[in-house]
C-alpha cells in the first residue's frame, strides 16, 4: 500500500500561513511513516471550524489515529517539518511511552507529596449522584416518620442506580411503609 501524506489547509479563520507554504516534506518521510506502521500522515487545522491551531494526524493501515502532534497557530512551514521528522526518527512508540510514562511520574509526584504533607489531594467524588439521590430519599423517610432504616434506604439509592426501580417506586415504597413495631403500640386506657 502506498504511504499518503496529505496537507490541507482550512478556510476563514483556519487558513494558516505554514500550511500554505507547507508542500512537502524532505525524502525519507515516506521511508520512516513506513518504519513506524504510519498508513496516512494527516497535516491539516486542529479542529474544522475553530482557530485551534495546526495538526500533524497519524493514521496506521487500519485507519485507527495512532498519535496527533499540535501545533500553534503561528508556526512555520520549517517548524512542523523538523518536528515531523524528529517525531518519526525518535519513534512514534517511543513518543507514546514517554508521554506514559511522564504521566506516571507526575501522578506519583502528587500522591507522595500529598503523603508528605498528610493529606489528600481534593478530587472528584465519583458516587455524588448516588449520594444527592439518598439524601432525597432521606429527607422523604424523616417527614414521613422515620418508618424506613438507613440502610433501607441506601437500598433503595442503589436498585434506582441500577435501573433494577424506578424512583417512584422508592418513592412509593418509602411512603407506604408501615410504622415501626415500637410506634404501633395501643396502650390500654384505665
Amino acid at each position: 500500500m502506498k504511504i499518503e501524506i496529505t496537507i490541507r489547509n482550512g478556510s476563514g479563520w483556519n487558513n494558516y500561513p505554514a500550511l500554505r507554504e507547507l508542500t512537502a516534506f524532505p525524502p525519507g518521510t515516506r521511508g520512516l511513516l513506513r518504519t513506524n506502521g504510519i498508513q496516512t500522515l494527516l497535516v491539516e487545522p486542529r479542529d474544522g471550524v475553530r482557530p485551534f491551531g495546526i495538526a500533524a494526524r497519524y493514521y496506521n493501515t487500519d485507519g485507527d489515529l495512532i498519535f496527533t502532534q499540535n501545533f500553534d497557530y503561528d508556526a512555520t512551514a520549517d517548524y512542523i517539518r523538523e518536528r515531523v521528522g524528529e517525531l518519526l526518527r525518535s519513534g512514534i512508540e517511543n513518543r507514546i511511552r514517554a508521554n506514559a510514562n511522564e504521566i506516571y511520574r507526575a501522578n506519583f509526584i502528587k500522591k507522595i507529596s500529598a503523603w508528605r504533607r498528610n493529606f489528600d489531594q481534593p478530587g472528584a467524588r465519583p458516587d455524588l449522584a448516588a449520594e444527592r439521590l439518598r439524601a432525597k430519599l432521606g429527607k422523604l423517610r424523616q417527614k414521613h416518620g422515620n418508618r424506613v432504616s438507613r440502610s433501607t434506604c441506601w437500598e433503595l439509592t442503589h436498585a434506582v442506580r441500577t435501573g433494577k426501580m424506578t424512583f417512584r417506586d422508592a418513592v412509593a415504597k418509602i411512603t407506604a411503609c408501615e410504622p415501626p413495631p415500637s410506634l404501633n403500640r395501643s396502650f390500654p386506657s384505665s
